[in-house]
């Protein structure tokens, strides 16, 4: 998925959704509920966020498991890229929000002295 909607960019450069989607990218269709409990956080942000996160297109509702009480969701296109140039300011945003995750994991991974 291409994103050139600044609105777009600005709704993915939030941390948590930015998890949401990767977890969604490794687990395949989720409930808001299952999602919290992998992150680490509350089912109500979760839902939030998944919400939020399709009103940009990112995700949508997969299929019922069944429990018309779940409400599973499902990522729209596994790779998500996006131009500075279509973007501006909220491009930037985005790619330092995304530079900075991956420095934080970098350090994480890396041994202590």
């Amino acid at each position: 998925m291409q994103v050139t909607d600044p609105r777009a960019m600005r709704a993915l450069a939030h941390p948590l959704r930015l998890d949401l989607i990767e977890l969604l990218g490794t687990l395949g269709p989720a409930t808001a509920a299952e999602c919290a409990r992998h992150l680490g956080t509350t089912q109500a942000s979760c839902s939030f966020h998944l919400r939020q996160l399709a009103r940009y297109g990112f995700v949508e509702e997969a299929p019922s498991r069944g429990d018309a009480r779940e409400r599973p969701w499902q990522l729209t296109d596994i790779e998500q890229s996006w131009s500075g140039s279509h973007g501006g300011e909220a491009a930037q945003q985005l790619e330092r929000v995304f530079v900075q995750r991956e420095a934080d994991r970098i350090m994480a991974w890396r041994p202590a002295d």
